[in-house]
């Protein structure tokens, strides 16, 4: 089971597996908009407020479910497979290859990893990945929990290259991703998410002061699955 108010670290992993991603050429999108910009915060761990995984040996890696080193400490949750399309504003919506994207979340409880005390140094449901000839990083983590004041979503940040996604001063772009309220609830209601249900339905998306300013809907994820097979979202990502 999940880990609970006494602060363990599950040792099981999602009892869903993620959908294996496609690798058919995806046609471009006819117009893309800068994703909106956000704050990564101090749970960014990129270096800005002092602590930093992005030098870590394993942090370029598709499954963010288990700790970077490889070590005991595994997020479980129901599976949600996040693909992460990365295209140039300027350059007429091209897929840009190449680019990295660091992605991170809260698990169930919505905890962060490496800044929860209860968490025993865990740093799941964090990783870094490098975008595809389609412009696509791909991402197998689970659907989040989410904590008091924040509707249940993701945190990103783009670099030009995974060479240089190694400190905060290199990054092109940093956003939020909302994951659906059907998804969410689906999940929650399957596994042990703690006080997540209670949290989102006391922050309604309209209430998020990340997604306040997204008229467009370029900020959500689109969600296809079940929680039994495992969910897959796709967002596109204009730098």
């Amino acid at each position: 089971m999940l880990a609970g108010a006494c602060g363990e670290v599950a040792d099981v992993a999602s009892t869903t597996t993620v959908p294996p991603s496609t690798t058919t050429t995806v046609a471009w999108p006819a117009s893309c908009t800068r994703i909106p910009e956000e704050i990564a915060g101090p749970n960014g761990a990129d270096g800005e407020y002092g602590t930093s995984v992005l030098d870590r040996a394993g942090i370029v890696r598709r499954d963010v479910r288990s700790n970077i080193d490889g070590t005991r400490a595994r997020a479980d949750g129901v599976a949600l497979q996040v693909r992460v399309r990365v295209v140039d504003t300027a350059a007429g919506c091209r897929p840009i290859a190449g680019a990295a994207v660091y992605l991170w979340s809260p698990d169930a409880y919505g905890r962060y990893s490496v800044f929860d005390p209860a968490l025993d140094g865990a740093t799941y449901l964090r990783g870094v990945q490098v975008t595809d000839a389609d412009g696509f990083a791909v991402f197998d983590g689970i659907v989040p929990g989410t904590y008091p004041g924040r509707w249940p979503h993701f945190h990103f940040e783009v670099y030009p290259s995974a060479a240089a996604a190694t400190t905060y001063r290199n990054k092109i772009a940093t956003s939020d991703l909302a994951v659906p309220e059907d998804v969410c609830r689906a999940a929650f209601a399957a596994m042990d998410y703690g006080p997540s249900l209670r949290n989102m339905v006391n922050t309604p998306m309209s209430d998020d002061p990340s997604f306040t300013d997204d008229t467009a809907g370029l900020q959500r994820l689109a969600v296809a699955g079940s929680v039994a097979a495992g969910y897959v979202g796709t967002v596109t990502v204009g730098v």
